[in-house]
């Protein structure tokens, strides 16, 4: 199994992302070319934010307080794939689209954007784990880390969590190390 790459986010932020309810994650510095289209693991900070804004959208969305994102602290809770980003170009009064199709970002997306932090990075294909991977010790920007469970490289898919293969409806199965057999199928069928 090759090593991912892994973004640290604060909570309840990494869980909006993971559940594919935040598309965009600020970030001061702009996304690596390396990781364009590329899924990473989205790994929970020993802090929380504790501000009243993330409050509440832990209360409004969740329906619990950020008291019971400390569970998450620390662990890998699932994966998202990093399709571009959003930016203040030079000069510019409104936010462009940097590294994707424009027609990828939606209007929705920039709401999640709050424009002070520079860059937006643009996720999409969110998976939560089924069971957060245990306590990891997260670095600032990106950093790698080996999974000890499959994940497929398209769907985000696990050996606790498969799809299911449109071919047969039945559950998939590995065809190579990081992919499962209803992506496979599926790219197949292109």
């Amino acid at each position: 199994m090759e090593k991912m790459p892994v973004l640290t986010v604060k909570e309840p932020w990494a869980s909006l992302i993971v559940h594919g309810i935040k598309t965009v994650e600020n970030r001061t510095w702009g996304v690596p070319g390396t990781i364009i289209g590329k899924r990473i693991a989205i790994h929970c900070s020993i802090k929380i934010d504790a501000s009243d804004n993330a409050a509440a959208i832990a209360s409004e969305i969740f329906l619990a307080p950020l008291t019971a994102f400390a569970l998450n602290a620390g662990r890998i809770i699932g994966t998202a794939v990093v399709i571009g980003e959003v930016c203040m170009p030079d000069g510019s009064e409104t936010p462009g689209v940097c590294g994707c199709d424009p027609k990828v970002v939606a209007n929705d997306d920039l709401k999640w954007w709050n424009g002070e932090a520079y860059f937006g990075w643009v996720l999409r294909g969110a998976k939560p784990f089924n069971v957060p991977r245990p306590l990891v010790r997260g670095h600032q920007g990106i950093w790698y880390w080996k999974p000890t469970i499959a994940i497929c490289r398209e769907c985000g898919c696990t050996d606790e969590s498969a799809c299911y293969d449109p071919a047969n409806g039945e559950p998939c199965h590995w065809i190579e190390a990081d992919l499962c057999s209803a992506c496979g199928g599926l790219r197949e069928a292109l």
